[in-house]
């Protein structure tokens, strides 16, 4: 019996005995423990300048308190380009190099499937941000504290609304997780970091300019009645005027006083009013939270799905007839046996050049 056939009868399947998860996430850490460090600085460093900032918000002198702008730009500057810089700089080149360096494939020899080694580190990299921004948002916390009793913030002001705590975590996790799939789907460190800053910065401006606002919209209410009665107590979105037959006739910020004098005389109007009220605004962040964890979400599915199917096993092809007879072994067995005292020369010829 060959050495083929026994191989055979044993299984032509060979596994790679499996690695310890504890080994894996070591190894994670070993690999990973410059970007893991960069991050935990730039979270650390991040907290003592808001907690600075904090500090200088509010100038009191002798005489008046009152609040320092550029503080405030500087505060806002610092919250918002922070998870930029966390889906850009980390979330990108995570998996990149990881395609470029050819680690997938060097692990799989080494029973690491390229799915428990990519859940390894995308929870060493979550658990880092998560704590991370949420020691930010404790000074993100502090500092909207020191600047309350002085100057009052909007509630519903774009640039505060996406400042506070709850949503700057969702923010950072978000913008990573976005980062990570990108690098999955371009497979180029360069490139995946360029990509994600096109995305992300389309992604804010989409924000900014209408979804927010349709967020708002979203969580409305609309009612007839009089205009002053609600500017004290709700954001407002939209005003308009509609005649008798339930037709819009003019946006209220745009009739003028005769013309509303006009309806008001012959009272074949109705006065809608759009607004949000304040105490909806914990469950307009709380949408937006959602919503950054759903981005979180698909990222890391859209990374496992790029990485494609199941891990393989190292397998070695089973030997059928076709590639029995191109091996050389067999081709030669097979002109012994048909040759006969043919292929005896040919051996005694060869054993002699050898003995030569």
């Amino acid at each position: 019996m060959t050495a083929l056939a026994e191989q055979e009868s044993r299984g032509d399947r060979l596994r790679t005995p499996g690695v310890k998860i504890r080994k894996i996430v070591r190894a994670v850490f070993i690999r990973n423990r410059v970007p893991l460090a960069v991050l935990a600085c730039l979270f650390v460093a991040s907290a003592l300048i808001i907690h600075w900032l904090s500090l200088g918000i509010v100038v009191k002198t002798s005489s008046q308190t009152y609040e320092n702008p550029q503080y405030l730009l500087y505060f806002r500057l610092l919250v918002f380009s922070l998870p930029f810089l966390v889906g850009v700089l980390g979330g990108a080149p995570l998996l990149a190099t990881e395609y470029e360096s050819g680690t997938f494939r060097f692990t799989q020899t080494q029973g690491v499937g390229r799915r428990r080694l990519l859940l390894v580190t995308l929870a060493s990299y979550l658990l880092l941000l998560i704590a991370g921004s949420g020691f930010v948002s404790l000074a993100i916390g502090q500092f909207y504290r020191a600047d309350s009793p002085v100057q009052p913030m909007p509630i519903w002001a774009i640039g505060g609304f996406f400042s506070q705590p709850l949503l700057f975590v969702a923010m950072v996790v978000a913008c990573f997780c976005a980062g990570v799939f990108i690098g999955a789907v371009v497979r180029r460190t360069v490139a995946g970091i360029t990509a994600a800053v096109t995305t992300l910065s389309i992604g804010a401006l989409l924000i900014y300019v209408e979804l927010f606002q349709k967020s708002l919209v979203f969580m409305s209410s609309s009612v007839t009645t009089n205009f002053d009665s609600f500017q004290r107590h709700a954001y407002l979105i939209a005003d308009w005027v509609e005649n008798g037959h339930g037709q819009r006739i003019v946006n209220g910020g745009l009739l003028s006083p005769a013309q509303f004098q006009i309806l008001h005389v012959t009272r074949h109007y109705t006065f809608w009013v759009q607004f949000v009220l304040a105490s909806r605004y914990h469950s307009v962040q709380l949408l937006w939270a959602v919503i950054f964890l759903l981005i979180a979400v698909v990222g890391i599915i859209g990374a496992f799905i790029r990485l494609g199917g199941k891990d393989r096993l190292l397998t070695r092809p089973k030997a059928t007839d076709q590639s029995l007879r191109a091996s050389p072994s067999f081709s030669k067995g097979r002109k012994g046996e048909e040759g006969g005292p043919k292929s005896g020369n040919l051996n005694s010829k060869n054993e002699s050049e050898e003995s030569n």
